[in-house]
């Protein structure tokens, strides 16, 4: 069993904290610096956080503060994926003999930070693939606000269901700090099927390994929730 990494503690429906409770974190916090682990507070309001200073600052090193859980999950993702980046060589997008057959459909483009990739609802802009930079993926829930649902970074595919499939964009993806991208239009999609079917057929078997991957990690993850 892996090692517990972070614990996130949701304040949305706290309205205030006493000493015993900021006594509890401190322990809290002395058995995470003890077991190597990392103590988020999600949520606080003004006057929970003022409650919290004096323990916010003795322990700054081993407690963060989001605003909400959606950005506390996002601090822990960043987190254990820089642990691997830091303990692994960089992922490739694609092959680089396959970038090299792709060259002339691909096009490089520079996405400045804050900038909406795509859009939900949106048609298909094709495929983009994450040579550097970081991106957030938002969903619309049913009260028309956005739900984060997970970062992308570097060596991510996106885009490809929507573009398979000739549907529209499922989710919006924001830019959180400068990308750089190789994108395939629908349209160079198009020429590539036609012009060179060898190369067009690498790419459908590279992004069938993308999805199966998906589905794979998605499987892992509710045989997990149901342990």
């Amino acid at each position: 069993t892996e090692a517990i990494r972070h614990v996130i503690f949701d304040f949305r429906m706290v309205s205030g904290v006493d000493s015993s409770a900021v006594a509890l974190f401190e322990r809290i916090a002395l058995f995470a610096r003890d077991h190597g682990f990392s103590v988020v507070l999600a949520g606080l309001t003004p006057s929970t956080r003022t409650q919290f200073s004096e323990f916010l600052r003795s322990y700054a090193d081993m407690v963060a503060v989001e605003p909400d859980l959606d950005h506390g999950m996002a601090w822990c993702e960043d987190q254990l994926l820089q642990d691997r980046a830091d303990s692994e060589s960089p992922p490739t997008v694609l092959p680089d003999q396959l970038v090299e057959r792709l060259g002339s459909y691909l096009r490089e483009r520079h996405i400045p930070e804050g900038t909406r990739l795509m859009k939900e609802g949106d048609p298909t802009p094709g495929i983009y693939l994450i040579t550097s930079g970081r991106a957030t993926v938002l969903l619309t829930d049913p009260d028309g606000g956005e739900v984060r649902l997970r970062t992308l970074h570097e060596g991510t595919v996106l885009g490809e269901i929507s573009l398979y499939r000739r549907e529209p964009v499922t989710a919006t993806v924001v830019v959180d700090t400068p990308c750089r991208v190789l994108h395939l239009t629908p349209e160079a999609f198009d020429q590539l099927c036609r012009d060179d079917p060898p190369a067009a057929a690498e790419l459908h078997a590279f992004v069938a390994r993308v999805l199966a991957s998906r589905v794979s990690y998605a499987n892992r993850t509710i045989r997990a929730l149901h342990a």
